[in-house]
Order: structure tokens, then sequence, then C-alpha cells
């Protein structure tokens, strides 16, 4: 059996002019980058970060606030978590000090926790800020019977309320602290330029908005007015996508694999029989799917358990089938796993053209307590090692 569980490495994009201007990247990008991915590193966010005075988050959901409270928070906070060395320094050095998160809805509809909400209010040095006139709007009577009927919603829309509350002690305090904005009923239309050229950006244009519509259903609808926000730094969270691999079902519209519980379909123009297509999609035998890529890029590690649980169970009931062993894709996994061998250096290959490198369990756990070791040579739980060369090397040795 295979198990496609490769997630959403993509970005949904907001489809808005300036959205190439150099200081405009993805969350995604920026969490790649802090969190050591080898592919993100050698990005520049460190100029970014020590050239920039505001950052504006376009999003509200658990990654765009993630970002804003690394931004925000103080190194020596940081420097005992597992972020990377190269992040946290650049991190010690950011201008940053004013950061707004922008959601087009309501705060009702906003889609972080009240857990997340509630770190972001106790950030040593910063303060976080919700206007009382977004409550207000956003306390409409549709808003009123969502939250009514659902606990978790009443207590972080209760939580806001309380936040909004101390705006103007917030906005009175003469120290020089660093913001947090939580921003709603903005919906950016465009990415400025800066006004001295160099295709950096400057500013984030917005719609301001309202909701209409009933309990459940609301939508965020345009009033034809126009908000400009200061940000230097742009990092856009706007949902990801999944993207498909050579000759293996891909929805484009769902960014999905199709499946049916678990079990990877060909779609009927994937199963095209002498140029009739089938009437309904077919499984094919050995080949199954878990996560984003099953279901779409929502949710947490949490959600996914079930998600997985699901298609565990499909494989265990499909081996007890004896489903499992005769199909041809099977055999393909078969024969690949017998072409096994090691290359010149050592390094386990594998694949139909015997290319691709493979780090088998014994190097992953290798690799793991080289970065376990570093860490806590300088009280963090883990340094990561960031660059592959290096990965592998480590898991090379652990396999002479």
């Amino acid at each position: 059996a295979v198990v496609l569980a490769y997630g959403a490495s993509g970005d949904r994009k907001l489809g808005i002019p300036g959205e190439n201007l150099d200081g405009v990247h993805s969350a995604r990008e920026f969490v790649n980058w802090y969190n050591g991915h080898p592919d993100y590193v050698e990005k520049d966010f460190e100029s970014l970060l020590t050239r920039s005075a505001s950052c504006v988050v376009i999003g509200q959901g658990n990654v765009a606030i993630d970002v804003s409270r690394i931004i925000l928070s103080s190194t020596d906070k940081l420097k005992t978590s597992d972020i990377c060395q190269h992040a946290l320094d650049a991190l010690d050095k950011s201008t940053v000090s004013d950061v707004s998160v922008l959601g087009r809805r309501g705060p009702a509809q906003s889609a972080f926790t009240i857990k997340e909400l509630r770190e972001l209010t106790k950030l040593d040095g910063v303060a976080c800020v919700i206007s009382p006139a977004d409550i207000e709007k956003g306390s409409n009577p549709s808003t009123l019977e969502e939250i009514s009927s659902s606990r978790p919603a009443k207590r972080k829309f209760e939580l806001m309320k309380s936040v909004a509350a101390q705006e103007e002690k917030v906005n009175a305090e003469e120290e020089a602290r660093r913001r947090l904005h939580i921003r709603f009923f903005l919906s950016p239309v465009a990415i400025l330029p800066s006004e001295e050229g160099g295709g950096q950006a400057r500013a984030v244009e917005c719609a301001v908005t309202q909701l209409e519509g009933a309990a459940g259903r609301q939508k965020a609808i345009d009033t034809g007015e126009r908000v400009i926000i200061e940000a230097d730094l742009v990092l856009t969270s706007v949902g990801y996508k999944s993207y498909g691999i050579e000759d293996v079902s891909f929805d484009p519209n769902s960014h999905t694999v199709p499946s049916v519980q678990g079990r990877v379909v060909a779609l009927p123009d994937d199963d095209d029989r002498d140029g009739v297509p089938a009437a309904t999609p077919s499984i094919i035998p050995g080949l199954y799917v878990a996560g984003w890529l099953k279901r779409g890029p929502s949710g947490i590690i949490g959600t996914n358990i079930p998600d997985a649980k699901e298609t565990v169970a499909a494989i265990r009931e499909d081996l007890d089938a004896g489903k499992l062993g005769g199909s041809e894709t099977t055999k393909m996994a078969e024969e690949d796993a017998l072409r096994l061998a090691r290359n010149e250096d050592g390094l386990l290959v594998g694949g139909k053209d015997g290319c691709k490198l493979i780090v088998d369990t014994k190097g992953w756990r290798s690799i793991e307590r080289v970065e376990t070791a570093k860490g806590q040579a300088i009280g963090k739980p883990r340094e990561k090692v960031v660059s592959v060369q290096e990965m592998l090397q480590i898991a090379h040795h652990s396999n002479e």
C-alpha cells in the first residue's frame, strides 16, 4: 500500500495589484524560514525585519496569529523554543514595532481560537488592540444569533470585548510599546508601492466592509469606503493549496486527491475505456490519501486524527479482504522497494530510475539525536539541521 500524505505546500493568492512587490510574502514562507525548512532558510527576511517599522498580516487564521506572535515576541522568550538560530538572530535585530492582523468579516467570524487570542494578550511588552467600533459593528442581530448558539464563540467574543475596552487606556500610555492591532471589516484591494520607486511595498489599501445576511450565512460586502494602512512588510495568510503529482488523480478545483474513505479514486477523465469515460470514479487498488491532501487545507493535527484513522481503517479492511498484494499498483511499489540499493556514497536510493535519495527511520533518528544535542548545548529543546546535505551525511553515518 502507498499512502499520499504530503500536505499542502502552495499558497492561495489574493489576486490583487501589488502582490508581487518586494516586501510581500506568504505567511507560509515566513513560517518555513523561522522553522528551518531547507528551501527557505536563505530567504532574506532578516533585511525586511531590520528595515521595517510596520507589518500587515492578511488573514486571521492560526498561521496569521502565529507569525504575528513570533514577530512581536521577546527574543528572551523565543530563545528557549526550537526556533532556528538564524531566525532568532534576525528577530533580535527586528525594528518592527507595529503589526496589524486584518480580517474581512467581524470579530465573531474570526478563525483564530480563544487560546490563541489569550496568548496574544499576554505577550510581554506588547499591547493588543481591538477597536470598540469593530465590536459594536460586529454586534448585529445575525451575529448575536450566531454566538448565542456556540459557547466557544461567545467566550471568544467576550474576550475581544474586554480587550477593546482597554483601547483608551492603551492609547494613553506614554511608554513606547510594540502594538498588535486586530482589525476587522477590512478586505485588501491593493498593495501600494513606495513612492520612491524600487518596487518596495509601503501600504495596503483596504475596502471597508459590512456584514449582510442571515445568521450563519453572512457575507462581507464592500461599502465603497477605503482605508490605507502603512506597511513595509506584508504577509499573506489566506489559505494553502496542494499540488498534484504525476499519474495520480487530482482535482484542480479543490486542490485535493479524490478519494472514498481514504481510497484514491480515478476521476472519470482518468479512467477512459476505449475513449468512453467511466460513469463513476473507480478505486485505485493499493493507493490511499490522508490529511490536507485528502480533504483540503483546514484544521490542525487534532483535526487530522479522525481523518487519518479513516484511511488506516480502509487499509486494514483491504488487507484483511486480500485486496492488497496482487494489484498492479502494489506490484510496482514492491518492485521499487526491491530496487533499493546503496550508491557510491552508501546512501539508500530507490525508484524506477534509481535516483532518489532516501532517509530511513534509523537515519531520521540520527538526525533527531544531532538536533537535540545541538539544542541542549545552548539551552534549547533542539537546534534544527537546515542543510539537506548535512542531513544526508548524518543519516549516511547512521547506516555505516
